[in-house]
């Protein structure tokens, strides 16, 4: 286990050096001056984490005033079917591929060591539980302090830390069941040649609704002391004991995979943590890279039909993401934030949360509306052959994605006890928010008015979904920001069809 677990150290300390550098540490640099000013980086970093979390929860806290009264009992009916939703698609995407992913340093040390296979896949378990966790709590702190300001500035930090406190084994007993299930198939013999087996977990769905007690307990537990009905953590050792348990077997289960097949899945892994690096400086060359790894590494499954115009665009566009299962789940990011922007504007919630709302917007991986649009966007070789203007394009490439996100909002939209009239502008404003988000993200790919110049994402989600919500929120309803966003819709697709 030390060999190892120094691996990963090294490893870490040579991802730190890289980011240190840019503030002229340099982890290697032994000299008295240099550690001091490592020990001055570490102690701002935590005052300033410590600061920045006091003034987001001070505004957080500004929202958690103007929220209803029902928003506690609507945390505690909501909650325990959202974590075992999030459960639930944590398992399919550990059952997709190994959960134990090997670095090329890991292929060529510990894929051929005689290393008792329970400790690198022990050791690789909880490093991926680690950022997932500190999100938790950072999240569910910030939830914390909204829900309880009726308990003054003391009790909001209170119910913060116990908050903080109890994700962690939610968080925790939640990764070990994935991870267990996922070195299940890894273990099973011939269950890596069943490609539909991720999907397997989609039948517990609807557990939450036939068995609640059984299923959601621990975010029965989690949304008690988030909402600060709940003053104790003793409530947290059963799950707290059920982790430690499904660790144990995790570790049991780690000692019987083949490293080979590990290794096998891990190669475009392996590969694309090499040029990480481009994530941040070149982000369209990593995914060009991506998809050109995956596609030399996957064989293509079923055949594009026979169809012309823009049928053969639908149908392409189909083809893709039938081919690409994960792209179709990311699109889970989509419905929330059109579910979102619709629940503000619904029941009334505080304006303020704005704010967050297009934070979110901004920062959501939701490229996978447009990801057949950025190949034909990336590719001006082939984009040649295809006469039409890039709006007609874009919408042919983004049908599929924007129908489904449609279709499950409107589901989820259906199901909230609402009068009809503001059922139907609800149904009218999810297409207007979804067709928003995919003409956003296609027109930060163009070059767009009479300079040619290309406009983040960002600024476009920012401006276009922002005024959209905000004169729903200032005109008070749903209609205003109907009408508000055929306009914006209109604006940006006459500049997609002159770019």
């Amino acid at each position: 286990m030390l060999p190892l677990l120094w691996l990963r150290w090294k490893q870490i300390q040579g991802t730190a050096n890289y980011w240190l550098r840019l503030v002229d540490y340099d982890t290697r640099d032994k000299d008295v001056m240099n550690r001091a000013y490592g020990l001055y980086l570490l102690g701002f970093m935590a005052w300033w984490t410590v600061a920045m979390w006091a003034i987001a929860a001070g505004f957080i806290a500004t929202i958690g005033g103007a929220l209803p009264a029902t928003a506690r009992q609507g945390v505690l009916a909501v909650a325990p079917t959202v974590v075992f939703i999030g459960q639930t698609i944590l398992i399919m995407l550990k059952l997709h591929s190994s959960p134990y992913k090997l670095s090329l340093p890991d292929i060529a040390y510990v894929g051929g060591s005689p290393v008792q296979r329970a400790v690198p896949v022990t050791i690789g378990f909880f490093g991926d539980v680690v950022l997932p966790m500190v999100l938790g709590i950072v999240i569910i702190s910030f939830m914390a302090v909204a829900l309880n300001v009726r308990l003054g500035t003391v009790g909001e930090v209170q119910a913060a830390m116990r908050s903080a406190l109890a994700v962690i084994p939610v968080i925790t007993l939640t990764w070990a069941i994935a991870w267990l299930i996922g070195l299940a198939r890894m273990v099973v013999p011939g269950a890596r040649r069943w490609s539909a087996l991720w999907l397997a977990p989609v039948v517990l769905l609807p557990l939450p609704f036939v068995a609640p007690g059984i299923v959601a307990w621990p975010g029965n537990m989690l949304a008690s002391i988030l909402v600060g009905e709940a003053v104790d953590l003793s409530g947290m050792a059963p799950v707290l004991l059920a982790a430690a348990a499904v660790i144990a077997l995790v570790s049991f289960m780690g000692n019987r995979v083949n490293m080979i097949d590990v290794t096998d899945e891990s190669l475009i892994h392996a590969q694309m943590r090499e040029i990480s690096n481009l994530l941040l400086i070149a982000p369209g060359a990593y995914a060009r890279a991506r998809s050109q790894i995956h596609a030399v590494t996957f064989k293509p499954v079923l055949r594009l039909p026979n169809a012309e115009g823009l049928a053969m665009l639908v149908a392409r566009s189909a083809l893709t993401y039938l081919r690409s299962p994960l792209d179709v789940l990311k699109l889970l990011f989509a419905v929330a934030l059109v579910q979102g922007g619709l629940a503000m504007l619904a029941y009334g919630l505080p304006g303020l949360l704005i704010i967050v709302w297009l934070y979110a917007v901004a920062v959501a991986p939701t490229a996978s509306l447009i990801k057949v649009f950025s190949a034909d966007a990336d590719d001006p070789f082939m984009r040649q052959f295809l006469p039409m203007d890039s709006l007609r394009l874009l919408l042919a490439d983004a049908a599929v994605p924007m129908a489904l996100v449609v279709l499950a909002s409107a589901v989820l939209w259906l199901l909230q006890p609402v009068p009809a009239a503001t059922g139907v502008l609800g149904l009218v404003l999810i297409g207007i928010l979804t067709l928003l988000l995919a003409l956003c993200r296609g027109a930060s790919l163009l070059r767009l008015t009479s300079m040619r110049a290309h406009v983040s994402y960002r600024v476009l989600a920012v401006i276009g979904l922002g005024v959209t919500l905000g004169a729903g929120l200032l005109m008070g309803g749903i209609l205003a920001a109907v009408v508000v966003g055929v306009f914006v819709i209109a604006i940006f697709a006459s500049l997609i069809a002159a770019a």
